[in-house]
């Protein structure tokens, strides 16, 4: 967690939900301690912290974590000399707030364009389907393979870093069901 921002760890639970969301226990509060979740999707955005607090000025400590088929988190820790589990249940609507999910299929041009030797890939894909995001040579040799698996509707962002590969023109392609589009990214070292 970034330094100043109120958040540690202390020997954190890691948990990943069904789609690869990330859940992280951790300590929050300048001045005491309480309880905390921490909830990333997949590109590592940061989603919600939720927090618990026992006492005022008690020292809470989250030593376990487990997820519901609902999404409730469920974290287990001392608070002082008591064992508490507490129960958290986020409002969806918020988060799904934050998931636009485009009317097509969509694959952007890549930024910064020219990279040395890291880039962004973005792509929207507007219903259920597998997706194969895959890095070209001029020769058309197939160099990476960022994404081969089954995504739910929405907007993706992948980093591509080019650090093995000489400097060049590149192609990327997105392939979704019948869906194909392929741009061109120039790699300058």
């Amino acid at each position: 967690f970034p330094e100043g921002s109120g958040i540690a760890t202390n020997f954190p639970v890691i948990i990943l939900d069904s789609i690869n969301n990330i859940y992280v226990t951790a300590i929050a509060g300048s001045m005491r301690s309480d309880y905390a979740a921490v909830k990333y999707d997949n590109n590592g955005n940061q989603i919600f912290v939720a927090t618990y607090s026992y006492l005022p000025n008690s020292y809470d400590y989250a030593y376990d974590m487990t997820l519901d088929k609902k999404g409730d988190i469920y974290l287990t820790g001392q608070s002082n000399f008591a064992y508490a589990t507490v129960k958290f249940s986020p409002i969806l609507t918020s988060i799904q707030a934050n998931n636009i999910q485009p009317n097509e299929f969509k694959l952007e041009q890549n930024y910064p364009n020219p990279f040395n030797p890291v880039t962004n890939l973005e792509f929207g894909i507007s219903k259920l389907g597998f997706v194969l995001l895959r890095i070209y040579d001029l020769k058309g040799k197939e160099v990476n393979t960022l994404v081969n698996e089954n995504l739910n509707p929405g907007k993706y962002k992948y980093t591509f870093d080019g650090s093995y590969l000489p400097s060049g023109i590149y192609f990327y392609t997105l392939k979704v069901n019948e869906f194909s589009e392929t741009k061109k990214m120039l790699l300058v070292k």
